[in-house]
């Protein structure tokens, strides 16, 4: 409502001052830019390999809108898997994510890579939350560190 023109300079100003922390803005999501980060960075299909979260990044990237026509990779399945290594052939992209049981001290973290036409070594984060809240998280962690990583 109203003049949109006058968010402009304090939107402007607020993502300069967050930086990479702030992923998109109005209808963006954050599953379709991972999409096209992997798509600019090469990769036309993707695929994912998951263990521990019950399918939820296969669930997200099902969902996922283009950002814009043509400019992203096409998500085309996934496997749920007990941490083996990637071996898929349905697409030139693989999306690993491993979450780790919480530690003695209840802290979570969900390990991420990206193998095949576009490469991204193994990072570990840290989630937080328990039950549902933790494995949504955990995808969401993925999805944050393919944007992050392919900026």
């Amino acid at each position: 409502r109203g003049d949109g023109a006058a968010l402009e300079a304090p939107e402007a100003r607020a993502l300069s001052l967050l930086g990479d922390h702030v992923y998109g803005t109005d209808d963006d999501d954050l599953a379709s830019l991972a999409l096209a980060a992997l798509g600019r960075a090469g990769a036309t299909t993707v695929a994912t390999l998951e263990s521990g979260t019950q399918g939820m990044l296969m669930a997200i990237l099902s969902a996922a809108e283009p950002v814009e026509p043509g400019a992203r990779a096409r998500f085309v399945g996934g496997t749920l898997d007990a941490g083996q290594p990637a071996s898929t052939s349905i697409a030139d992209a693989v999306l690993q994510s491993s979450l780790i049981p919480p530690d003695a001290h209840g802290r979570s973290r969900v390990r991420v890579s990206v193998t095949g036409a576009v490469n991204l070594p193994m990072i570990e984060v840290r989630v937080h939350g328990s039950g549902p809240q933790r494995v949504r998280r955990a995808a969401f962690a993925a999805l944050d560190q393919v944007r992050r990583a392919l900026r």
